[in-house]
């Protein structure tokens, strides 16, 4: 008879059951038994003879000496674990989840930059874009999106090129102070959300001419930003102001940068003006030659060009002389030193090998995915890296 009693207990609860002993038994249940959250639930115990419940929620503990609580379902997967003690025994415990209806985030393709095909190009940098698209240029629709409308966020990404042993180096700079992986990335002067930027076969170093590898968040950033057109239209010493590069401020705060230098390897200086600072967000573009000077255009006043076509270094340093960030030309970008800093640094990263240093080969794109309840998805694409000459 106990052991009928029992069993019924346990198929009406559809939750974990514990007996102290043969003689007596806890459970707990929680009622409704499903939704799509939040939902609101009533969670109750086996009532007891004095003593205290302990109700053991995803979102933190509750004493009590009621075996009912009410709770919020908020998260995928949600579970609720109950105690009850006397002081004199073992506590008694039991275990009871919800079926939370949550189909979690659907993953499509991403969308592809600057080509729309869907190829991966050698060291070109490309974007990576997440964001949900309703077509493309082959009428499917490509990135992420929520069937219930939930918010989603992209979690990890990961770039696999057969031919390699490791995964490609993926940016996703500015990192933002309260989770160093955030994934968005800085593309034609706007940050896009869920996305990042590779160089699709190209696993980076740490750039000699930073400082040490650190996670800690910057709030003053300043980094060299495309573009950097170190080669002018024309004759460079007759078109000096199309020579120019560009500093973005990808911090949270305003910029002083008063006393700032830029310099390249021959040891040119080009030296902030007094006063000058940088918004969030902002650009400022450097130009070789004569104008004036607003808060997004400088001119290093300069009669002669700066920047060599074939290759050359860009170091930007603070008023106290330290290494801020770098740029160097041609061939590979490095790799950031550290999480707070930064794309490669180099300007379009073009390869520069023959068709036949390169072969072709498939890579593997994996994004996971996590929606604003907890739940998480997983999808990987398999795309063709096109030979050097394709274009």
């Amino acid at each position: 008879m106990i052991a009928v009693l029992l069993a019924g207990i346990s198929a009406l609860t559809a939750c974990s059951f514990f007996s102290q002993s043969p003689l007596s038994s806890f459970w707990v249940k929680v009622s409704p038994d499903s939704g799509h959250p939040p939902f609101e639930v009533t969670i109750t115990a086996t009532a007891m003879v004095g003593g205290q419940y302990t109700f053991d929620l995803p979102s933190g503990t509750v004493e009590q000496e009621s075996n009912t609580l009410n709770a919020v379902v908020d998260r995928d997967p949600w579970e609720v674990r109950v105690l009850w003690s006397d002081g004199r025994d073992d506590p008694l415990e039991a275990t009871c989840s919800v079926n939370v209806l949550n189909r979690g985030p659907k993953i499509r393709r991403p969308r592809l930059a600057p080509y729309a095909d869907w190829y991966l190009h050698p060291r070109e940098r490309t974007l990576l874009d997440f964001n949900y698209y309703a077509g493309s240029m082959y009428g499917e629709a490509t990135g992420i999106d929520d069937p219930e409308g939930d918010a989603w966020r992209v979690v990890n990404v990961v770039v696999r090129c057969e031919e390699k042993s490791i995964d490609d180096s993926i940016f996703c700079p500015p990192y933002a102070p309260d989770d160093p992986t955030t994934f968005h990335a800085f593309w034609e002067g706007s940050i896009i959300e869920n996305a990042c930027v590779v160089y699709p076969t190209y696993t980076g170093e740490p750039s000699p001419l930073l400082p040490p590898t650190t996670t800690e968040f910057r709030s003053d950033r300043i980094e060299f930003v495309e573009p950097f057109h170190y080669d002018a239209a024309g004759d460079d010493h007759e078109n000096l102001n199309d020579e120019y590069f560009t500093l973005r401020n990808t911090g949270i705060t305003r910029v002083n940068m008063t006393a700032w230098l830029v310099s390249d390897k021959l040891g040119h200086v080009f030296e902030f003006p007094a006063g000058f600072s940088l918004s969030l967000g902002a650009c400022v573009t450097i130009h070789t030659g004569s104008g004036t000077n607003t808060a997004s255009e400088l001119y290093w006043e300069c009669e002669t060009s700066i920047w060599n076509n074939d290759s050359d270094t860009a170091i930007l340093r603070n008023s106290s002389g330290e290494v801020e960030h770098a740029y160097v030309y041609p061939g590979l970008p490095y790799s950031p030193s550290g999480k707070d800093s930064g794309y490669p640094f180099s300007g379009t990263g073009r390869h520069n090998l023959t068709p036949g240093d390169m072969p072709s080969q498939t890579a593997t794109i994996t994004v996971i995915v996590e929606d604003e309840w907890g739940a998480r998805a997983t999808e990987s694409f398999q795309i063709d890296v096109a030979p050097v000459g394709y274009k």
